[in-house]
């Protein structure tokens, strides 16, 4: 059975990723997952406990997936399009919900594609995305 992260987990992996995201494409997609602890520190002075724990999202690994479904038209058309900074944030965010949804290890398949075979705006990472959760999104004229 596969297990999404714990919210003390989520705040370790974005102190941990932080540092490198500088425009914060990957790291936003954990925050609402965080702990209030977690939280804290990225919060505006005078925001309270209260007000943290109102915007927290417990995870979930079925609307996980079915929210990377939903995007993945979307990421697809912007790599289609080739609009680069679109299609670059479009890979960063599945990045952070693969390991978001538990699977860690294909997420960090898909960052070594990113890192290391960055090509077609992201469409092969893309393919392997919908291959590996069985979406049916790509056509005939997809690039």
């Amino acid at each position: 059975m596969i297990t999404v992260p714990t919210k003390e987990e989520v705040d370790a992996r974005y102190t941990e990723r932080a540092p490198a995201d500088m425009l914060g494409f990957e790291v936003d997609e954990y925050t609402p997952y965080m702990s209030v602890e977690g939280m804290r520190p990225l919060a505006k002075e005078g925001v309270t406990d209260e007000t943290l724990k109102e915007i927290q999202l417990t995870l979930n690994r079925g609307e996980m997936v079915a929210d990377m479904e939903r995007y993945m038209e979307f990421a697809i058309g912007k790599a289609n399009d080739q609009r680069g900074i679109s299609a670059n944030r479009s890979i960063q965010h599945y990045i952070a919900w693969t390991w978001l949804s538990g699977d860690a290890e294909f997420s960090s398949t898909i960052e070594t594609m990113y890192e290391h075979g960055y090509t077609g705006w992201g469409i092969p990472i893309l393919r392997k995305i919908c291959e590996f959760y069985g979406f049916d999104h790509f056509k005939e004229e997809d690039s």
